[in-house]
């Protein structure tokens, strides 16, 4: 239910809460213990209220407040070092090396924008939830949750995500700059862990999802600090009517 073949390959494809319900519904077992779950409710909202707080968004700025992405800019430049490490010749380099990397600060439960989020990361940012989540790219028509998952497939992910919405929807530069941004931001453990030739796609994964961005952002016009500083807009509050 989660792949589909494109050119011969077999590719992640996220789905919508909505998609779901659609495709169990043709399931009779699936059926039968939604009923008896949540006797007479919606499948679609049943599986809606399921999804709720077992997803965490592909992207760091949907999943902490303010004070979280500053610790995760720490994060991620102990990585940066952590990688320039493993580069290295020898073990005593590397050891030296390390020497040298701090440790990061440890995450807080107001570091995250949902309690749900800080449940499944925890203090060192561990991933543990069942879906990662797109929340904004779902297909205009379907208000429901985008949800998908290893670092390669959340690349194939957002890859297909950009190309649909664009050619597809007609989604506007600003609408697809915050899944540019989060492939931008998967692709160094893309990088890490699938660096090398594979002969299945005839090259490495990362220089094709690498080149994929860079064409993208070229024809999108977005600069890298476009894509790192962009954040969700703030939800505002109505005033009450005076009585």
């Amino acid at each position: 239910m989660w792949y589909q073949h494109v050119d011969g390959l077999e590719q992640p494809r996220p789905l919508t809460t909505a998609q779901l319900a659609d495709e169990l519904r043709r399931d009779v077992d699936g059926l039968t213990v939604a009923n008896v779950y949540a006797p007479g409710q919606d499948l679609g909202k049943v599986i809606g209220d399921l999804v709720a707080d077992e997803h965490v968004p592909h992207l760091a700025a949907l999943r902490y407040k303010d004070t979280g992405l500053v610790k995760r800019a720490d994060w991620e430049q102990v990585w940066d070092l952590q990688r320039q490490e493993d580069a290295l010749p020898d073990e005593a380099a590397k050891r030296e090396f390390r020497k040298s990397i701090p440790v990061p600060p440890k995450y807080t439960s107001t570091d995250f924008l949902k309690s749900s989020f800080w449940k499944h990361r925890g203090k060192l940012d561990g991933p543990k939830e069942r879906f990662v989540s797109y929340a904004g790219a779902s297909r205009d028509g379907d208000p429901s949750l985008l949800v998908g998952w290893d670092h390669r497939e959340q690349a194939q992910a957002l890859a297909t995500l950009i190309v649909a919405r664009e050619q597809e929807d007609g989604w506007a530069d600003d609408r697809l700059l915050p899944l540019a941004a989060g492939l931008r931001e998967v692709l160094p453990w893309v990088r890490q862990w699938h660096g090398e030739f594979d002969p299945e796609w005839g090259a490495s994964p990362a220089d094709i999802y690498d080149g994929f961005l860079a064409e993208t952002t070229n024809r999108l016009h977005l600069t890298d600090e476009a894509l790192t500083s962009w954040r969700p807009a703030k939800a505002t509050r109505g005033r009450k009517a005076k009585a």
